[in-house]
């Protein structure tokens, strides 16, 4: 099952889904560094956001 969460939040479908809600958190540059998918205001996995010379290089996902 957690497969096909991961599977829907690369098809950026997450949030079209009633009761599924994305938090996210920025730097001081207003560059997202944390995006955080909530299921019924359940935290259901987090990704992280890596930059490098302003571009996003690393995207870490970790689940909850």
């Amino acid at each position: 099952m957690l497969g096909n969460i991961y599977t829907e939040a690369a098809r950026a479908n997450w949030a079209t889904v009633p009761g599924r809600d994305l938090l996210l958190e920025n730097d001081p540059n207003g560059n997202p560094t944390k995006i955080t998918f909530l299921d019924n205001n359940t935290v259901v996995f987090v990704q992280y956001l890596t930059y490098t010379d302003g571009a996003v290089t690393k995207v870490e996902c970790k689940a909850q």
